[in-house]
């Protein structure tokens, strides 16, 4: 998608989907946080399966949304940057 952007709103435009998205894994990995805790509180509550356990899937999951939000944030760095650069050369 970067390279299809040329002008300083297309960057900043770029920018702010790339923070949205991650945005939206922090979010997705705070939840799960919040559910591990909630399962450690009370592990009765969560029907016991044999694979994975509520643990696995949660710690999972937060290390996946923790994945994902890593690159949306240099991403949006990134196109800041270049939105920065080309708003300046004028």
């Amino acid at each position: 998608m970067t390279a299809n952007a040329k002008t300083p709103p297309d960057h900043e435009r770029l920018a702010a989907y790339y923070r949205s998205q991650e945005q939206l894994a922090k979010e997705n990995q705070a939840e799960h946080e919040e559910m591990l805790r909630r399962y450690h509180e009370n592990p009765l509550s969560h029907r016991f399966t044999k694979s994975p356990s509520p643990d696995d899937h949660c710690r999972a999951l937060i290390r996946i949304f923790g994945d994902e939000a890593r690159p949306g944030a240099a991403l949006a760095a990134y196109d800041e940057k270049i939105a920065k650069d080309l708003g300046t050369r004028k």
